[in-house]
């Protein structure tokens, strides 16, 4: 084992036994406190606790540590000793008042839970009581039950894939037994997962789904607490060193779709122009991330690999107002509604501390410089129509000095502005349309000045702008069928300013593939036209199948002659084999062809190259127990033709201007293939923070 694996693995061992020590070794951290500011630490949107100052005066302290439990265990425990108890007020506010918490007896709640319609019995079914927040799963005989310390007011949500949420509000009566039959009812049909290879960091608790609430995103350990970052846990994605961009089952970086409350982000990192180390998403304003690694639907266009579908923040997910300081950035957050929650608004921003920090420490590694601003307001004018705004603007900025090497200065900016509206005349029926426009610009200057290998320069200017119209129709036309279907059109446009020159040593000439004098002079001024049009249709057949077929067409066309017409196929096809069981397959095709500004003119390359595909076929297994434990296992091949050469520094990835290096060599491969198998375990348990 290397030095650096052998670190790395210390590292991530200790940091495994601090947080297993923090869960289940924590210190007493009640005790001796006063009861009053416990309660009030207890406290949240969803429970309240009303006491006089009377009753918990400033000298009644906690007087021994209470056992783990709810929040209403504890209020009761440090209540006890001053023969005080808490009595219900409604389903999320409690009263303190004088009683002997010994006289309430515990109560027994139970219950069962079926399909509407069938009365078949759900097992592994996500059941939790309100407001305590305590969760059960459904047993093998569908069966779930709790025992809560006082009669009163209770909601039940019970939630399972592939079925709608079940939620009722209940009393229970000192020392009465309240059977519950719940009765969930399938999902529509445009809600049933049928692709595989699909992941969801969301606020829903589906088993098998990797959820976690979109407001935790951040307590996820990810440097720069980047989102995009944090998604690397997830099967199939990888990411290398110091980048952000994800590699999803051996693809490369830019085979993944990023989009923004269903708006694609083109340039969706900070300093993309050296490795593009953080994303433009504040985890802040991340509600959920839905997570395709491999046979996504024909909606997604234009990528090989994979989908990011991000959606942004609720307004009413508490907190609305947030403002913090970490290592790489100070963030601020703001959101609110109006007009009797016709309309609402988020706003959120960044700006990187990270070069001050690394002064500071003496990193001698440059002055990185980020920031970002996020904003978007929404109105609902009427039931049936919904309108938004949205606008998402980013800076960047390096310089990097090395004595007798490399001098460089990067900066970049980007800016996404679009409008959305979605209209739903019925509850079965939705169209949504997006108006946009994306602009990118890129500048580079920098020398390297190393006699012994190589003297030269780079300045490089690109400035790239899209028009984007887009729109999408779901429409379920009877309980087993649903369409989707849209069409997309955009405009892109560019502009490159390149010149760069270099001399290579003598002494270099074994290690180089390329004159020993090299001048570039590069002006090109480049459009691209696209339209596309997509359609599936899903069909829930014999009950236990579930099928999606689908066709995405797309025509190209170039200011340089050129044209492509584009077809990609895909067919998803699900069997649930028992309540808890389902097998997936599927086959698909997939296209990606260049966008205006990814002419790789720093290496020569002056023409777009035909479009690459990728052939993909993948069999899923996934299984939920009882107990909430839920198993995946997954096995993938993708073939792949025509794919876009590609340039590599073999000894120096991390160079500041790759293209002056005497190690860069062109990589052109006629076909490529990937397999592989995953298997990924996931285990729902009640909410804990430490």
């Amino acid at each position: 084992m290397t030095t650096k694996r052998f670190s790395g693995f210390i590292v991530s061992l200790l940091w495994m036994l601090a947080t297993v020590s923090a869960a289940w070794g924590k210190e007493a951290h009640y005790l001796g406190r006063s009861v009053a500011s416990v309660l009030a630490e207890l406290q949240d949107a969803s429970l309240q606790f009303l006491y006089s100052s009377e009753l918990l005066p400033d000298v009644s302290v906690v007087q021994s540590e209470p056992k783990d439990g709810d929040r209403l265990a504890i209020a009761r425990a440090v209540l006890k000793p001053y023969r005080l108890t808490i009595k219900p007020i409604n389903a999320s506010l409690y009263a303190v008042v004088r009683g002997d918490p010994e006289a309430a007896a515990a109560l027994h709640i139970e219950g069962q839970t079926r399909e509407a319609g069938t009365g078949a019995v759900i097992i592994g079914a996500r059941v939790e009581l309100l407001p305590l927040g305590l969760v059960r799963w459904s047993n093998m005989g569908g069966q779930f039950s709790f025992d809560v310390p006082t009669a009163a007011p209770y909601r039940l949500r019970v939630s399972a894939p592939d079925f709608a949420t079940f939620e009722m509000n209940f009393v229970v009566g000192a020392g009465s037994q309240l059977p519950i039959h719940v009765n969930l009812r399938r999902a529509a049909i445009t809600e049933v997962v049928v692709a595989s290879s699909r992941y969801t960091i969301a606020n829903s608790q589906a088993a098998l789904s990797f959820s976690v609430p979109g407001t935790q995103l951040a307590n996820q350990p990810s440097i720069s607490d980047d989102p995009l970052r944090a998604l690397v846990r997830l099967p199939g994605i990888a990411q290398s060193g110091i980048s952000a961009q994800a590699m999803i089952r051996g693809g490369e970086p830019g085979e993944v779709l990023i989009a923004l409350d269903g708006y694609p982000l083109r340039q969706a990192f900070h300093l993309a122009q050296y490795n593009s180390p953080f994303s433009v998403i504040d985890q802040g304003i991340v509600d959920q991330v839905d997570v395709f690694t491999g046979g996504f639907p024909v909606r997604y266009g234009n990528r090989l690999s994979g989908v990011f579908d991000i959606q942004s923040r609720r307004t009413s997910v508490e907190p609305q107002h947030a403002l913090g300081v970490s290592f790489f950035d100070v963030h601020g957050r703001a959101s609110g509604e109006g007009g009797s929650a016709q309309n609402d608004w988020l706003i959120a921003g960044r700006v990187s501390t990270i070069a001050s920090v690394l002064d500071r420490v003496g990193a001698g590694v440059g002055q990185p410089h980020y920031s970002d601003v996020f904003a978007r307001f929404r109105a609902r004018p009427t039931p049936a129509l919904q309108w938004s705004a949205s606008v998402l603007q980013s800076q960047d900025s390096l310089a990097i000095i090395e004595e007798n090497r490399e001098s460089a200065r990067l900066e970049g900016s980007t800016r996404y502005t679009w409008l959305r509206a979605d209209y739903s005349p019925t509850k079965n029926l939705t169209a949504s349309i997006w108006l946009g426009h994306s602009h990118i610009d890129s500048l580079r200057r920098g020398t390297a000045d190393n006699p012994d290998i190589a003297v030269g320069s780079v300045q490089d200017r690109r400035l790239a702008d899209f028009w984007d119209l887009r729109s999408r129709l779901q429409w379920q036309w009877n309980e087993r069928h649903s369409l989707d279907a849209g069409i997309e059109w955009d405009s892109e446009s560019a502009s490159y300013d390149y010149q760069s020159a270099i001399a290579f040593s003598p002494f270099v000439d074994p290690l180089r593939a390329r004159p020993q004098n090299e001048v570039r002079n590069i002006g090109l001024r480049p459009q691209i036209t696209r339209t596309a049009a997509f359609a599936s249709e899903r069909w829930r057949f014999a009950n236990s199948w579930t099928s999606e077929v689908g066709l995405r067409m797309q025509h190209i066309s170039t200011s340089m002659e050129s044209q492509q017409w584009l077809f990609d196929p895909r067919l998803s096809l699900r069997w649930d084999v028992s309540s808890q069981t389902s097998l997936h397959l599927h086959w698909g095709r997939f296209h990606q062809a260049d966008e205006v500004q990814q002419l790789r003119v720093e290496d020569g390359v002056l023409n777009f190259a035909s479009a690459q595909r990728s052939d993909q076929i993948v069999a899923a297994f996934d299984h939920r127990s009882a107990a909430g434990l839920g198993l995946r296992l997954e096995a993938f091949v993708k073939s792949q033709t025509r794919p876009r050469a590609r340039f590599e520094n073999i000894l120096n990835p991390l160079a500041l201007l790759p293209e002056l290096a005497v190690d860069r060599i062109r990589i052109d491969a006629e076909e490529s293939e990937v397999s592989g198998l995953e298997l990924s375990v996931v285990k729902q348990r009640e909410p804990w923070n430490v």
